[in-house]
Protein backbone atom coordinates (compact mmCIF):
# COMPACT_ATOMS: atom_id res chain seq x y z
CA UNK A 1 0.00 0.00 0.00
CA UNK A 2 2.90 2.28 0.75
CA UNK A 3 4.19 1.88 -2.77
CA UNK A 4 0.91 2.81 -4.41
CA UNK A 5 0.48 5.68 -2.00
CA UNK A 6 3.67 7.36 -3.09
CA UNK A 7 3.27 6.50 -6.72
CA UNK A 8 -0.03 8.38 -6.66
CA UNK A 9 1.79 11.44 -5.36
CA UNK A 10 3.86 11.90 -8.50
CA UNK A 11 2.00 15.06 -9.43
CA UNK A 12 2.69 16.77 -6.10
CA UNK A 13 6.41 17.51 -5.97
CA UNK A 14 6.02 21.27 -5.69
CA UNK A 15 2.88 21.22 -3.56
CA UNK A 16 4.44 18.97 -0.91
CA UNK A 17 8.21 18.87 -1.39
CA UNK A 18 8.77 22.61 -1.51
CA UNK A 19 6.61 22.87 1.60
CA UNK A 20 8.66 20.12 3.24
CA UNK A 21 11.96 21.77 2.46
CA UNK A 22 10.69 25.01 3.97
CA UNK A 23 9.52 23.42 7.20
CA UNK A 24 12.66 24.29 9.10
CA UNK A 25 12.37 28.06 8.59
CA UNK A 26 10.21 28.90 11.60
CA UNK A 27 12.23 26.67 13.86
CA UNK A 28 15.47 28.30 12.79
CA UNK A 29 14.03 31.77 13.38
CA UNK A 30 14.36 30.95 17.05
CA UNK A 31 17.57 29.02 16.80
CA UNK A 32 19.64 31.65 18.55
CA UNK A 33 17.44 32.10 21.61
CA UNK A 34 14.43 29.90 22.18
CA UNK A 35 14.75 27.10 24.66
CA UNK A 36 12.18 24.93 22.87
CA UNK A 37 13.86 24.75 19.47
CA UNK A 38 13.34 21.30 17.99
CA UNK A 39 16.05 21.29 15.36
CA UNK A 40 18.84 23.27 16.97
CA UNK A 41 22.08 21.79 15.69
CA UNK A 42 24.14 23.73 18.20
CA UNK A 43 23.64 24.14 21.94
CA UNK A 44 20.75 26.46 22.70
CA UNK A 45 21.32 29.46 24.93
CA UNK A 46 19.08 30.03 27.91
CA UNK A 47 20.20 33.27 29.57
CA UNK A 48 22.71 34.90 31.80
CA UNK A 49 21.46 35.86 35.22
CA UNK A 50 22.45 37.36 38.53
CA UNK A 51 21.60 34.91 41.28
CA UNK A 52 21.81 36.91 44.49
CA UNK A 53 24.98 38.40 45.87
CA UNK A 54 26.72 36.22 48.41
CA UNK A 55 29.19 38.72 49.79
CA UNK A 56 31.08 41.73 48.62
CA UNK A 57 34.10 39.48 48.26
CA UNK A 58 32.22 37.19 45.89
CA UNK A 59 30.87 39.98 43.69
CA UNK A 60 31.52 39.45 39.96
CA UNK A 61 34.03 41.68 38.24
CA UNK A 62 34.49 42.97 34.71
CA UNK A 63 36.52 39.82 33.98
CA UNK A 64 33.49 37.57 34.56
CA UNK A 65 32.79 37.04 30.83
CA UNK A 66 36.37 35.92 30.28
CA UNK A 67 36.12 33.50 33.20
CA UNK A 68 32.82 32.19 31.87
CA UNK A 69 34.30 31.66 28.40
CA UNK A 70 37.27 29.79 29.87
CA UNK A 71 34.96 27.49 31.85
CA UNK A 72 32.69 26.92 28.85
CA UNK A 73 35.65 26.05 26.63
CA UNK A 74 36.75 23.43 29.13
CA UNK A 75 33.43 21.56 28.71
CA UNK A 76 33.15 21.99 24.95
CA UNK A 77 30.63 24.86 24.93
CA UNK A 78 32.78 27.61 23.44
CA UNK A 79 30.48 28.60 20.56
CA UNK A 80 27.30 29.18 22.62
CA UNK A 81 29.31 30.93 25.33
CA UNK A 82 30.67 33.42 22.81
CA UNK A 83 27.18 34.12 21.48
CA UNK A 84 25.81 34.59 24.98
CA UNK A 85 28.58 37.02 25.90
CA UNK A 86 28.01 38.93 22.66
CA UNK A 87 24.28 39.15 23.38
CA UNK A 88 24.90 40.30 26.94
CA UNK A 89 27.39 43.01 25.96
CA UNK A 90 25.00 44.29 23.32
CA UNK A 91 21.82 44.31 25.39
CA UNK A 92 23.02 44.71 28.98
CA UNK A 93 26.59 46.03 28.97
CA UNK A 94 26.55 47.61 32.44
CA UNK A 95 25.59 44.59 34.59
CA UNK A 96 28.10 42.10 35.90
CA UNK A 97 26.81 38.55 36.04
CA UNK A 98 28.30 35.92 38.29
CA UNK A 99 26.24 33.00 37.03
CA UNK A 100 25.79 32.00 33.40
CA UNK A 101 23.85 29.06 31.94
CA UNK A 102 23.85 27.02 28.75
CA UNK A 103 21.60 24.11 27.77
CA UNK A 104 23.03 21.73 25.20
CA UNK A 105 20.08 20.15 23.40
CA UNK A 106 22.40 18.08 21.25
CA UNK A 107 22.55 15.88 24.33
CA UNK A 108 19.61 13.63 25.26
CA UNK A 109 17.40 14.49 28.23
CA UNK A 110 18.95 11.57 30.10
CA UNK A 111 22.21 13.52 30.26
CA UNK A 112 23.02 16.45 32.52
CA UNK A 113 22.83 19.00 29.73
CA UNK A 114 22.22 22.17 31.74
CA UNK A 115 25.54 23.86 32.54
CA UNK A 116 25.66 26.54 35.25
CA UNK A 117 28.91 28.48 35.34
CA UNK A 118 30.13 30.38 38.42
CA UNK A 119 32.47 33.10 37.10
CA UNK A 120 33.63 34.00 40.63
CA UNK A 121 34.36 30.56 42.05
CA UNK A 122 35.32 29.43 38.55
CA UNK A 123 33.44 26.16 38.62
CA UNK A 124 30.79 24.40 36.55
CA UNK A 125 27.74 22.50 37.78
CA UNK A 126 25.66 20.24 35.55
CA UNK A 127 21.97 19.36 35.93
CA UNK A 128 19.25 17.38 34.23
CA UNK A 129 16.79 19.47 32.24
CA UNK A 130 13.72 18.67 30.15
CA UNK A 131 11.64 20.87 27.88
CA UNK A 132 8.67 20.84 25.50
CA UNK A 133 7.54 17.68 23.74
CA UNK A 134 9.36 17.20 20.49
CA UNK A 135 12.69 18.57 21.68
CA UNK A 136 14.40 15.43 20.51
CA UNK A 137 11.94 14.58 17.75
CA UNK A 138 9.47 11.74 17.82
CA UNK A 139 10.78 8.25 18.41
CA UNK A 140 12.47 6.84 15.35
CA UNK A 141 12.14 9.98 13.21
CA UNK A 142 15.61 11.46 13.75
CA UNK A 143 14.47 14.77 12.26
CA UNK A 144 17.86 16.47 11.67
CA UNK A 145 19.18 13.38 9.87
CA UNK A 146 16.12 13.22 7.63
CA UNK A 147 16.50 16.81 6.49
CA UNK A 148 20.24 16.52 6.00
CA UNK A 149 19.73 13.43 3.83
CA UNK A 150 19.37 14.81 0.30
CA UNK A 151 19.85 11.52 -1.51
CA UNK A 152 17.41 9.91 -3.89
CA UNK A 153 14.81 11.27 -6.27
CA UNK A 154 11.85 13.48 -5.47
CA UNK A 155 9.55 10.58 -4.66
CA UNK A 156 12.05 9.08 -2.24
CA UNK A 157 12.48 12.45 -0.53
CA UNK A 158 8.70 12.81 -0.30
CA UNK A 159 8.44 9.41 1.33
CA UNK A 160 10.92 10.51 4.01
CA UNK A 161 9.28 13.90 4.62
CA UNK A 162 5.62 12.89 4.92
CA UNK A 163 5.84 11.47 8.47
CA UNK A 164 7.29 14.80 9.59
CA UNK A 165 4.44 16.80 8.07
CA UNK A 166 1.44 14.66 9.03
CA UNK A 167 1.05 13.02 12.49
CA UNK A 168 0.95 9.23 12.57
CA UNK A 169 -2.56 9.10 14.02
CA UNK A 170 -3.91 11.31 11.23
CA UNK A 171 -2.20 9.40 8.44
CA UNK A 172 -3.51 6.13 9.86
CA UNK A 173 -7.05 7.53 9.93
CA UNK A 174 -6.72 8.97 6.41
CA UNK A 175 -4.86 6.30 4.38
CA UNK A 176 -5.83 7.87 1.04
CA UNK A 177 -5.01 11.46 1.95
CA UNK A 178 -2.43 11.80 -0.83
CA UNK A 179 -5.14 11.54 -3.48
CA UNK A 180 -7.19 14.24 -1.75
CA UNK A 181 -4.44 16.84 -1.53
CA UNK A 182 -4.26 19.68 -4.11
CA UNK A 183 -2.31 18.68 -7.19
CA UNK A 184 0.29 20.84 -8.90
CA UNK A 185 1.44 20.70 -12.51
CA UNK A 186 4.71 22.48 -11.67
CA UNK A 187 7.86 20.61 -10.75
CA UNK A 188 10.72 22.16 -8.79
CA UNK A 189 14.15 20.83 -9.88
CA UNK A 190 15.72 18.58 -7.26
CA UNK A 191 18.88 20.72 -7.20
CA UNK A 192 16.79 23.79 -6.36
CA UNK A 193 15.25 21.97 -3.41
CA UNK A 194 18.67 20.89 -2.18
CA UNK A 195 19.98 24.46 -2.36
CA UNK A 196 16.90 25.61 -0.44
CA UNK A 197 17.58 23.05 2.24
CA UNK A 198 21.16 24.24 2.64
CA UNK A 199 20.00 27.85 2.90
CA UNK A 200 17.60 26.90 5.70
CA UNK A 201 20.24 24.91 7.56
CA UNK A 202 22.63 27.88 7.41
CA UNK A 203 19.96 30.36 8.59
CA UNK A 204 21.20 32.27 11.65
CA UNK A 205 17.83 33.45 12.95
CA UNK A 206 16.08 36.81 13.48
CA UNK A 207 14.56 36.30 16.91
CA UNK A 208 15.77 39.68 18.16
CA UNK A 209 13.65 41.43 15.49
CA UNK A 210 10.29 39.94 16.49
CA UNK A 211 9.62 42.68 19.04
CA UNK A 212 9.80 45.26 16.26
CA UNK A 213 6.78 43.87 14.40
CA UNK A 214 4.04 46.51 14.51
CA UNK A 215 1.48 44.98 12.16
CA UNK A 216 -1.22 42.58 13.43
CA UNK A 217 0.23 39.08 13.61
CA UNK A 218 -1.26 35.59 13.89
CA UNK A 219 0.84 32.74 15.28
CA UNK A 220 -0.74 29.45 14.23
CA UNK A 221 0.59 25.96 14.97
CA UNK A 222 -0.60 22.37 15.31
CA UNK A 223 -0.43 20.69 18.70
CA UNK A 224 1.29 17.65 17.13
CA UNK A 225 3.84 19.57 15.06
CA UNK A 226 7.21 17.84 15.53
CA UNK A 227 9.18 20.37 13.48
CA UNK A 228 8.12 23.64 15.09
CA UNK A 229 6.84 22.55 18.47
CA UNK A 230 3.87 24.37 20.04
CA UNK A 231 6.04 25.70 22.87
CA UNK A 232 7.88 27.86 20.34
CA UNK A 233 4.59 29.44 19.27
CA UNK A 234 4.03 30.68 22.82
CA UNK A 235 7.48 32.26 22.93
CA UNK A 236 6.94 33.81 19.52
CA UNK A 237 3.57 35.29 20.49
CA UNK A 238 5.08 36.72 23.66
CA UNK A 239 7.69 38.58 21.62
CA UNK A 240 5.31 40.04 19.01
CA UNK A 241 3.22 42.83 20.58
CA UNK A 242 -0.53 42.21 20.40
CA UNK A 243 -0.23 39.01 18.39
CA UNK A 244 -2.84 36.25 18.25
CA UNK A 245 -1.92 32.68 19.18
CA UNK A 246 -3.95 29.68 17.99
CA UNK A 247 -3.07 25.99 18.31
CA UNK A 248 -5.02 23.46 16.23
CA UNK A 249 -5.57 20.25 18.17
CA UNK A 250 -4.11 17.23 16.38
CA UNK A 251 -2.50 19.35 13.70
CA UNK A 252 0.95 18.56 12.39
CA UNK A 253 3.27 20.82 10.41
CA UNK A 254 0.94 20.46 7.42
CA UNK A 255 -2.13 21.37 9.48
CA UNK A 256 -3.53 23.51 6.65
CA UNK A 257 -3.79 20.34 4.55
CA UNK A 258 -5.17 18.24 7.39
CA UNK A 259 -7.85 20.70 8.46
CA UNK A 260 -8.35 23.18 5.58
CA UNK A 261 -11.76 24.42 6.74
CA UNK A 262 -10.65 25.03 10.31
CA UNK A 263 -7.42 26.64 9.15
CA UNK A 264 -9.26 28.92 6.71
CA UNK A 265 -11.82 29.96 9.32
CA UNK A 266 -9.10 30.94 11.77
CA UNK A 267 -7.16 32.96 9.20
CA UNK A 268 -10.33 34.60 7.86
CA UNK A 269 -11.44 35.57 11.36
CA UNK A 270 -8.05 37.10 12.05
CA UNK A 271 -7.99 39.05 8.78
CA UNK A 272 -11.47 40.48 9.36
CA UNK A 273 -10.95 41.34 13.01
Amino acid sequence: MAKSLFESASSLPRGILVFAVLTLISGFVFHSEFAYNVLAQEPTLIASAVVGSDTAKAAPTASAPAAFLELASAVGETAPAKRLIEYKLKNDPSSRERYWAIVDFNQPSTSKRLYVFDAVEKKVERYYVAHGRGSEGTAGNNIPAIFSNQSGNMMEMLQRFLPLLFPDHWRNSNPNFIQELPKSSEVAPIETLKLQTQAIINWTGTCDRLGGITQPALVLVGTDDVLTVPANSILMAEKIPGSWLVQIKGGGHAMMMQYPDKFTTIVDTFLHS
